[in-house]
């Protein structure tokens, strides 16, 4: 039996169904207007209003499936990657955790800033390139804010790997496309049990 519960986002004053199979449950920190502009200042890029909204209404949130009959811990959120090219035989990839702004009062801060810091810096990945979510890997799930991929979900695939131990330059169109929109990122998830898939 299917069961489908309905999950709303507020976004300037409509609804926008993300997924009914994921219930989203707000970080105890709240990320403010002033943490999401002075962030956007800092990387010289607007995010598009739909991740922007998620954001701000639930800055790194637990999740959990939206069909109690579902048990969170015999269950991976996972991404469907069988159609995509540059996985080999990965047919899945799950989403662990969401990224989203530190505790400001915290001793220990790592949150989507110091996130981006690493992968902009250290990792030198394109500057336009937001870490949003994270595998167990932990492989890390991308917004690009790219001019000609923007608002684009984009995963590491065989490509940037590659290029990575030969240690060439990673550009924005190495990595999968796995949607063209946070909406439609979200919307593609589901829960799928590891031992049957």
């Amino acid at each position: 039996m299917r069961v489908f519960f309905r999950f709303e986002l507020l976004c300037e004053r409509h609804c926008v169904d993300l997924n009914p199979q994921v219930t989203f449950i707000p970080s105890a920190i709240v990320a403010t207007e002033e943490q999401v502009e002075a962030f956007e200042k800092q990387i010289g890029f607007k995010f598009p209003k739909d991740y922007r909204a998620f954001l701000l209404r639930f800055n790194g949130p637990e999740m959990k499936p939206s069909d109690p009959a579902i048990d969170p811990s015999d269950f991976y959120l996972t991404m469907d990657l069988s159609n995509l090219a540059g996985f080999g035989e990965t047919k899945f990839c799950d989403v662990s955790s969401w990224s989203g702004f530190a505790d400001p009062a915290a001793d220990y801060q790592y949150g989507i800033v110091e996130e981006y810091a690493v992968t902009s810096g250290a990792w030198r990945l394109p500057t336009c390139l937001v870490p949003i979510a994270k595998s167990v890997g932990p492989a890390k799930i991308y917004l690009s804010l790219a001019a000609g991929q923007y608002g684009h979900v984009l995963l590491v695939g065989d490509e940037v790997i590659n290029r990575q131990s030969d240690e060439l330059e990673i550009r924005t169109t190495d990595f999968v496309t796995f949607a063209t929109s946070f909406t439609e990122f979200v919307a593609k998830l589901k829960w799928v049990d590891p031992d049957i898939n």
